[in-house]
C-alpha cells in the first residue's frame, strides 16, 4: 500500500510534535510538504521521521517554497524526487530540476497527479510535460510497514492543481 503524508497548513509545534521526541507518523511514500513548503515547516527531523521517497511542494512562484526548505529537501537522505507545484522565484537555483516543475512562470496552470496502487506502487504525472514517473513497492523491511497487516485499497487519484 503507497502511504501519503497530507498535514495541510500544520506549521511549527503541532508539526514537530508529529516527529520529535516519538515518531508518529512513521515511514512515507509520499509527504505532500505543508504549509506550501514556507519556512515554519523545515526542520530535519519531520523530514527523517517522515523518510518519504518523494516529496511534493504545492507552492506559487511566490507563496510557500521558502528557500530554507529546498535547502533541506536536498539533503533529504533517501528522497528520490520533488516535484513543484511552481518554479519558486525565492528558491532561486534552489529549483529541482525542470521536468518535476509543473509550472515554470504564472503563464500557464498545470498540475501533478498522484496515483497509487494498491501493490504499493506509485508514478507522478506533470502535466505540462506530460510525462509519468512510476516508483515500484519498496521491499518491506523492519523500516517500513508490514504490507500484509494493511487493508488493500484500490487505487487513488490525488490531483494538486495550479492557482490561478
Amino acid at each position: 500500500m503507497t502511504v501519503v503524508s497530507s498535514v495541510g497548513d500544520l506549521t511549527g509545534p503541532p508539526l514537530f510534535k508529529l516527529a520529535c521526541p516519538a515518531d508518529l507518523v512513521g515511514p512515507v511514500d509520499a509527504y505532500l510538504v505543508a504549509h506550501h513548503g514556507g519556512p515554519d515547516v523545515m526542520i530535519d527531523a519531520t523530514f527523517a521521521a517522515l523518510k518519504p521517497r518523494v516529496a511534493i511542494m504545492n507552492n506559487g512562484q511566490t507563496k510557500g517554497g521558502a528557500q530554507e526548505t529546498y535547502q533541506a529537501l536536498h539533503h533529504v537522505t533517501g528522497l528520490e524526487d520533488v516535484w513543484q507545484l511552481h518554479a519558486s522565484s525565492v528558491a532561486g537555483a534552489s529549483n529541482f530540476p525542470p521536468q518535476y516543475i509543473a509550472n515554470l512562470d504564472e503563464s500557464s496552470a498545470s498540475w501533478i497527479k498522484l496515483i497509487a496502487s494498491a501493490d504499493g506502487s506509485f508514478r507522478v504525472l506533470n502535466q505540462r510535460t506530460g510525462q509519468w514517473k512510476l516508483y515500484p513497492p519498496e521491499p518491506v523491511t523492519s523500516d517500513t510497514r508490514e504490507l500484509s497487516e494493511q487493508p488493500r485499497l484500490p487505487s487513488r487519484d490525488l490531483h494538486l492543481g495550479a492557482a490561478t
